[in-house]
């Protein structure tokens, strides 16, 4: 088995003034450690992909609800993406267009500034529920929850938006297999077999939690 990156939100780690220029410096950080004994599922995604939709709102957010004690979650969204210099930030080219991009962001600075994981969920639900107005859907579902809104404006209209992009870049860029169907899901820092990790999510979240004693939603589906 792979060694697994736990990464709850793309972390950054410092920054420097160089004369009126703010550079943020920023890496993934390894946590060797899986939490309670928990799945950890990387879902790596992008906001305007239909079948990485249709898995948040009827694969992920269902298994949320059952099964939310024996998982964590670490968003990546990126997708079938590329990743250019452009002299003091970087330029992305996205699957589904420019939309696409600062929808990514948008999704990057929620995950990174929403702390409780019930919030977090519904507010990527609700993004990616209609997200072709990224700055709207936003908006509207900060209005639908208690999210710390400023900040993941401000983030997503600024450097540290366009460096956690990047970041998720970097993470999907090196996922081995290598990335040829968004979405693609890890569990526990494995691939396995996409087709049912995606069609039968918590069947597959059941059958890799190892603790002998399961949650009565698994004893029901397994």
């Amino acid at each position: 088995m792979r060694s697994i990156l736990l990464l709850p939100s793309l972390v950054l780690l410092s920054s420097s003034t160089q004369g009126n220029n703010n550079t943020s410096r920023a890496q993934v950080v390894d946590q060797m450690e899986i939490k309670d004994g928990k799945v950890v599922v990387d879902l790596y995604y992008e906001v305007l992909c239909p079948d990485s939709r249709s898995f948040v709102l009827y694969q992920l957010f269902p298994a949320w609800q059952g099964l939310r004690d024996i998982f964590t979650i670490n968003y990546v969204p990126y997708g079938k993406a590329g990743t250019y210099n452009d002299k003091d930030r970087f330029r992305f080219s996205c699957q589904h267009g420019p939309v696409e991009c600062q929808g990514n962001t948008y999704h990057a600075c929620a995950a990174k500034y929403i702390e409780d994981e019930d919030i977090k969920l519904d507010y990527i639900k609700c993004m990616i529920n209609d997200n072709y107005n990224p700055p709207r859907a936003a908006l509207r579902c900060s209005r639908e929850m208690t999210v710390p809104w400023s900040d993941i404006s401000t983030c997503a209209k600024g450097r540290e938006g366009n460096l956690l992009h990047k970041l998720a870049g970097d993470r999907t860029h090196a996922l081995r297999p290598k990335v040829t169907f968004i979405p693609t899901i890890e569990l526990n820092g494995e691939q396995l077999y996409q087709r049912d990790v995606r069609r039968y999510f918590s069947r597959e979240l059941c059958k890799q939690y190892q603790d002998p004693v399961k949650p009565p939603h698994c004893i029901s589906i397994v």
